[in-house]
């Protein structure tokens, strides 16, 4: 490490691959001693682990170049403690990849971006409180500039209200996880609204699914917005009824993906303790999984939405018991392909479908007997609108007789999967052409022989025109 400023930079050389590692304080004593800068010319991409993370603001770096790839990562407070103690931040310039782990992530207010920085990714992990302390602490905003991809994980996800984006950025991944209330807790207090840029996919795991309550839209930017009054369900609704007004249609289009994983009921207490809905955006296509399949009512998806893939995951019955116990339907508007599993099999007859839809797929999955258990235990159909294929696996096969398929339906693909006679014991108990699954394209019926004269159905061509009846 001491050889570091002895080494001269020819004008114009450029380094591929620049690492620093230092365990100890003395490792960059004579580095630090330095009064001036030294050149390292033009390098792509920097790895800076324990006491060499202060090495970098001595780095003369050429401007016009940009770093490709930034890692900072420090264990120890001692790492950081004479950067931080600097008043002045150091030049950048521009960054495509910066990932700052561990006390590293207290560094980012120190650094300066160009103005018209764009990012590839950002990502912060941090399993400490004092880790992020420097940035909770910062007055006012971190600024990043055009972000395209964002990761925050455990106490790094309270960093987001202090980052400065700018507003046209088109942020395809935000991804924030935490696995402890802790790591969430310093955001809660947040009384500013902040921008997040547009953003395609929003991915939230653990406590950090209450973030989603404090997500807002406007004109397609998400903004972090503080919990007062003027965000209620009926205030969001007459602000967003006013621009519909002014603006005329077409205004809050952008649609976004949305994946929520809960593994424990608190992850979600905050915004099922809530009235009316969390989210004003517009769904592309949602995955819920364990406890956050029952924030599924609160998402407020209007009838005349249009999504493409809707998944649900609950691997026990607590996860859906909320949604059991309601009576009302949970409205998902149109939507082309339709994932269940599991104990959320049961949750089927309250899912709401605007009744013109037609659906591309819709997959069912049960591994356990039980995952069946509200469906076979009631007496109600379950209206399947139009389909185009049907797969039912494992036990979701014994809910078959309770799907009521429309007649002007023709499914191209109709899949039973079923590995033991436990699976089938349901449909092998019926009469022969019990249950009518309505056209079926030839070619496209896969299920199991004994299985199949317990249906009717009808086999067509691709033009729907009738080939012959089997009975």
């Amino acid at each position: 490490m001491e050889i570091l400023p002895r080494l001269k930079a020819c004008s114009g050389s450029e380094v591929e691959f620049l690492l620093l590692n230092a365990g100890r304080v003395e490792h960059i004593a004579e580095v630090l001693a330095q009064g001036q800068l030294f050149s390292v010319g033009g390098v792509k991409s920097i790895k800076a682990y324990g006491y060499a993370v202060c090495v970098l603001p001595r780095m003369e770096i050429h401007r016009d170049t940009g770093i490709e790839y930034l890692k900072m990562e420090t264990e120890k407070e001692e790492g950081t403690a004479g950067l931080l103690r600097k008043e002045k931040a150091f030049y950048l310039g521009r960054v495509r990849e910066l990932l700052l782990s561990e006390g590293a992530v207290n560094v980012l207010p120190k650094m300066k971006l160009c103005p018209d920085n764009e990012m590839d990714w950002l990502v912060l992990r941090a399993d400490r409180k004092e880790h992020v302390a420097t940035v909770s602490e910062h007055p006012g905003q971190v600024f990043v500039g055009r972000v395209k991809n964002i990761m925050l994980y455990e106490h790094a996800v309270c960093v987001l209200p202090r980052l400065e984006i700018h507003r046209d950025s088109e942020v395809s991944l935000l991804d924030l996880r935490a696995g402890r209330g802790e790591h969430i807790a310093g955001m809660l207090g947040e009384e500013n609204t902040v921008c997040l840029g547009r953003i395609s996919r929003i991915v939230l795991h653990g406590y950090a699914v209450d973030v989603l309550s404090r997500m807002k839209t406007s004109e397609g930017v998400f903004y972090m917005a503080p919990a007062s009054p003027q965000y209620t369900a009926e205030g969001l609704a007459a602000a967003n009824e006013k621009r519909r007004r002014l603006s005329g249609p077409g205004e809050d289009k952008k649609l976004f993906w949305l994946e929520l994983e809960a593994d424990r009921e608190e992850n979600v207490a905050r915004i099922l303790g809530k009235s009316g809905a969390v989210s004003a955006g517009r769904f592309e296509s949602i995955s819920l999984n364990g406890y956050a399949v029952g924030v599924l009512p609160r998402l407020g998806i209007q009838d005349d939405c249009s999504m493409g893939t809707v998944n649900l995951v609950a691997a026990r019955r607590e996860h859906v018991a909320g949604i059991l116990g309601e009576e009302k339907t949970v409205c998902v508007g149109r939507i082309q392909r339709l994932d269940i599993r599991e104990y959320a099999v049961g949750i089927l007859p309250k899912i709401a479908i605007h009744e013109d839809c037609e659906m591309e797929s819709f997959h069912l999955e049960a591994n356990r007997e039980e995952h069946v258990g509200e469906i076979l235990a009631g007496e109600q159909m379950v209206s399947l609108w139009r389909i185009k294929e049907l797969v039912l696996h494992r036990y979701a096969v014994s809910i078959l007789p309770r799907l009521e398929i429309r007649k002007d339906s023709i499914i191209v693909r109709f899949v039973l999967y079923a590995d033991t006679d436990r699976h089938t014991s349901v449909m092998l108990a019926l009469d022969d052409c019990a249950v009518d699954i309505g056209r079926i394209r030839h070619g496209g019926l896969w299920i199991p022989e004994e299985v199949k004269k317990k249906l009717k159905y009808t086999l067509v061509d691709r033009e729907g025109n009738e080939e012959m009846f089997l009975e």
